[in-house]
């Protein structure tokens, strides 16, 4: 299935810079990694710690980065998430419990297949070069 996004009912939606137009289009995906179907003002302090655990886990999830500065800045704060109250996707929901769940699972099995990796190459027996 293709995930899709509706952002009609956005206050302002036609009066935002193109800029944010992309930022808005591009917040399909973070929805996805979080579990979220939409944004509304019951579920925006849920949607704002999600992603504050996904950024702090593995950086923005999406930013603007200024060249004479070298500063990367966050899209996806609490003034953007205010800002796009109304937005919908095709995302299931999840409470964040099942969310926590699939994303520390998740995690977890990528960690330990790496370190089971390294530790199947630490065990190899060196082999010693022969001269002939």
């Amino acid at each position: 299935m293709s995930l899709d996004w509706n952002a009609t009912r956005v206050a302002n939606f036609d009066e935002g810079t193109q800029e944010w137009k992309d930022d808005v289009a591009y917040f399909c995906f973070t929805l996805m990694a979080i579990g979220v179907g939409s944004i509304t003002e019951k579920n925006l302090g849920d949607v704002y710690t999600r992603i504050k655990i996904l950024h702090a886990i593995n950086g923005p999830l999406r930013y603007h980065y200024d060249d004479e500065t070298k500063v990367k800045t966050p899209v996806y704060d609490w003034d953007f998430l205010k800002s796009v109250i109304g937005y919908g996707t095709n995302v299931s929901n999840e409470t964040f419990g099942q969310w926590s769940k699939r994303f520390a699972g998740g995690w977890s099995k990528e960690w330990q297949a790496r370190f089971e990796k390294e530790l199947a190459k630490a065990k190899e027996p060196e082999v010693e070069p022969t001269i002939a």
